[in-house]
């Protein structure tokens, strides 16, 4: 389903990718694109991860490139959702393959699949087969694949899913995803840098890591190695989206910026979030007022100044 809420911008509501929109340009770059099933795959499970977000066609190229995760980190977010969708301790739930891929697409894109085949891999052969996640009866279907009957997240799955809330609690690095745009190098130079400093940790940003892979998959790494993320969106860049929400899926703390002119703007599944405003020429306050965010939240970090 798809309708206008600009001129220049299409909303969509899709059953596996869920709500985002699309500007003009875009629209015409994904019409035109031939993209393997892999990649829109990847696309679409990206945009189920950040609802709400308006794309255009410099971000849609990026996207187009984006690296299919690996398998355990492909189960451990199917693990989460089931966890998510059935709280209570004990709580039951059935998978009916491959009908709950016609029924409920969703989990495939959740699971960065390209047909419901995956995700009934990751679920009975990688979850209850290979490391005992979530355990239940399973049985085949005439119709072909597979029931699990009585599933549910065991003492296990609970322990995971814990340690991933923990994130790194030993890393002293606090990543900056942030719009690298001139107008805004105050905001990284008399803010963020000193005050991660100030707290105690390591300020990283990927424009001034040295590296030598692809830019993506040094961002991925990067954030896996980080203590937090400190996430401006001021610019509306998909790619902070992006990070801010792979951070929090590895259960890192992510601290929420945006200049004050854009709060208005932020997509509005992140407004339930605590956002420091900032203004321009008012750096020194942001500096102070993040630093105490940073400490309050995780504590002095482990390098003395």
């Amino acid at each position: 389903m798809q309708s206008t809420d600009h001129p220049d911008t299409t909303a969509y509501t899709c059953r596996r990718c869920g709500k985002f929109s699309l500007t003009g340009t875009a629209g015409a770059v994904a019409k035109a694109t031939n993209a393997d099933p892999r990649a829109i795959a990847n696309v679409s499970a990206w945009i189920r991860e950040n609802q709400g977000i308006k794309l255009d066609s410099r971000d849609l190229e990026r996207l187009w490139q984006l690296r299919t995760p690996p398998v355990a980190e492909r189960a451990t977010k199917l693990l989460q959702e089931l966890a998510r969708q059935h709280p209570r301790a004990g709580e039951t739930f059935e998978f009916h393959f491959p009908d709950v891929g016609t029924t409920d697409p969703g989990w495939i894109a959740v699971t960065w699949s390209e047909s419901i085949n995956e995700v009934q891999y990751l679920l009975i052969d990688y979850l209850l087969g290979a490391i005992g996640a979530i355990d239940g009866q399973t049985s085949a279907a005439i119709s072909g694949g597979a029931f699990l009957i009585g599933g549910r997240v065991t003492p296990r799955g609970h322990e995971l899913l814990e340690e991933l809330r923990e994130g790194n609690p030993e890393s002293p690095i606090g990543f900056c995803a942030m719009w690298f745009a001139d107008d805004v190098r105050p905001l990284w130079t008399d803010a963020i840098e000193p005050a991660i400093h100030a707290a105690g940790y390591e300020p990283k940003r990927i424009d001034q890591h040295e590296h030598v892979n692809r830019i993506d998959d040094e961002i991925v790494a990067m954030i896996r190695r980080s203590r937090f993320v400190v996430a401006d969106f001021t610019g509306q860049r998909g790619g902070v989206y992006f990070e801010a929400g792979f951070a929090l899926g590895l259960g890192l703390r992510v601290i929420w910026l945006c200049r004050e002119d854009q709060l208005k703007d932020v997509h509005f599944d992140t407004r339930q979030y605590n956002f420091l405003i900032w203004k321009p020429g008012e750096y020194a306050d942001l500096a102070k007022r993040l630093q105490n965010r940073i400490e309050a939240a995780l504590g002095r970090g482990p390098i003395k100044r």
